[in-house]
């Protein structure tokens, strides 16, 4: 019931503005509607079990309905339905579910207030290159990805901007109402929907945005709360973090992007003390060819561990930022080794990325990651407890945009195992998927 007081309340608030905006003819409706449809099949990515005891292969249909309203110049109105089911050919135990019709996007947006642009409700968030804010609802995959939050986006000047961000992200959807809440699959079932996160997180802070020329900086402070409910990974824990990203675009071939993040604050009733530190450089050959690269860029990613020695955490934590970053099929690897999926930790990075333009609407993109744990983990089923090298991942990407309104892609991922994972036992996996997405 209290759902559905929240959702009247809001849609009589906007009815308020909307009001108020008069009859503007200006004003735009318009309906979308989208379909994305997945097969995605791996081995070992959960367990790296070479007993194959995590094989899984199954199809992913997300159909999603939306509604934009443009009711003037000044005033937009957002709403999306959506339902995602998977249907499993392996495990064949796997029994199917329609799962949840839920909202994935109501919100209101506000130009030209106080200088700047309000926006409040269920949205889509990305900030940077998402090391802190991109994703709010990490425990259900790439279903969704919104935050219920209020933004607003101070503009300074041209050249300025300062974004003012609140976020409250349940472990459940107990916000806005949903349908069928109770035949979801088994390891997303929550009390009445999805489970969206282990544990109920929320979050403020600011994000600054500068241009200089040829020198763009960034700038952000973020405090999270974690709290002791859901599945109970980590202690209650508050988290501060303050970083700073820059992008140095030299001539119109070679860029330099790095970006750095301090966190402290407590984890549980002990202290924390985390660092990441990311970059790489971006160039473009100008090669004519089809067979040679468009863009190189040559990488390093590090995020802090925790030492096992001391009673306190070093151990970094990804804030919102638990998605599928730099890897589709490794997110779902950290699962296992921390609890919580996408958990972005205890690790260093050493890639090349390299992006070709196969055809007029065919790219493919190609990239090798050596992997490494800055500190050693404790020996666990997964995990050796002596080696710090997490081991080599290869990943292909073609890319196909038939016209407007359609799009596929094909992925590759091959992981080969090394000594942080525990001898003997562990030894890679692949991962595939398959995506035709329609939209209109």
């Amino acid at each position: 019931m209290k759902k559905v007081l929240l959702l009247i309340i809001f849609f009589l608030s906007s009815a308020a503005l909307m009001a108020q905006a008069g009859n503007d003819n200006k004003s735009a409706l318009k309906l979308s509607f989208s379909e994305r449809l997945r097969i995605e099949t791996y081995d070992n990515v959960n367990d790296l079990n070479t007993l194959g005891t995590g094989n899984q292969t199954y199809t992913r249909t997300k159909s999603t309905l939306g509604l934009d309203w443009t009711i003037n110049p000044d005033l937009f109105f957002g709403f999306k339905l959506t339902n995602e089911f998977r249907k499993y050919m392996a495990p064949k135990k796997n029994p199917f579910h329609w799962n949840e019709l839920f909202v994935e996007g109501l919100y209101l947006k506000v130009n030209n207030i106080f200088n700047g642009t309000l926006t409040v409700g269920r949205q889509d968030i990305s900030l940077g290159d998402g090391l802190i804010i991109k994703d709010g609802t990490p425990f259900d995959g790439t279903r969704d990805n919104y935050f219920n939050a209020v933004r607003f986006d101070l503009k300074l000047n041209k050249e300025n901007t300062i974004t003012f961000l609140g976020v409250y992200q349940p472990k459940e959807d107990n916000l806005l109402p949903v349908l069928n809440g109770h035949d979801i699959d088994a390891a997303q079932q929550g009390t009445d929907s999805y489970i969206l996160d282990e544990q109920t997180e929320n979050g403020f802070g600011a994000y600054y945005t500068g241009d200089f020329g040829k020198f763009n900086l960034q700038g952000y402070y973020f405090f999270k709360t974690i709290f002791n409910d859901g599945k109970k990974i980590v202690p209650g824990s508050e988290i501060h973090t303050i970083g700073a990203k820059i992008k140095n675009q030299f001539d119109a071939q070679l860029a330099l992007l790095a970006e750095g993040a301090y966190q402290f604050g407590t984890i549980g009733d002990y202290s924390r003390s985390a660092y990441a530190l990311t970059a790489y450089l971006e160039y473009k050959p100008g090669f004519k060819q089809e067979y040679l690269p468009k863009t190189i860029m040559p990488g390093f990613i590090l995020l802090s561990g925790d030492d096992p020695a001391t009673k306190d955490c070093e151990g970094w934590d990804p804030v919102f930022g638990r998605w599928p970053n730099w890897s589709t099929s490794y997110a779902l690897t950290l699962a296992k080794e921390f609890g919580r999926s996408a958990y972005w930790s205890n690790i260093m990075n050493l890639y090349i990325k390299l992006d070709f333009a196969v055809a007029k609407d065919v790219n493919f993109t190609l990239q090798n990651e050596i992997l490494y744990a800055p500190q050693k983990s404790a020996k666990t089923t997964l995990l050796s407890g002596d080696g710090t090298y997490r081991g080599n991942l290869t990943t292909a990407l073609i890319s196909y945009k038939f016209n407007g309104n359609m799009s596929g892609h094909f992925l590759w991922e091959h992981l080969e195992a090394g000594d942080y994972y525990f001898v003997g036992h562990s030894s890679g996996y692949d991962f595939v998927r398959m995506e035709l997405a329609f939209a209109l």
